[in-house]
């Protein structure tokens, strides 16, 4: 028996066609963790895409997690 296809959705970037679940691949882990996680913005390419770091805290200090974050942000 074989599993039900999913409503497979691509996108394109760059000219190359990719699964939408490729753009989650570097947040997934973390919320599957039940970690909080941000994405901060940092700049852009040479093309004009935007740029950005994804940060993970710790379990349970949300709080301190996103204090830390404001620092973060006044650095970049």
């Amino acid at each position: 028996m074989h599993a039900s296809p999913t409503n497979h959705q691509t996108t394109t970037v760059n000219g190359k066609e990719i699964s939408i679940f490729e753009n989650d691949r570097n947040s997934t882990p973390g919320a599957v963790a039940g970690l909080p996680g941000i994405t901060i913005p940092i700049g852009r390419s040479i093309e004009n895409l935007p740029i950005g770091i994804n940060l993970d805290g710790p379990r349970n200090a949300d709080e301190q997690f996103l204090s830390d974050v404001e620092i973060i942000e006044t650095l970049v």
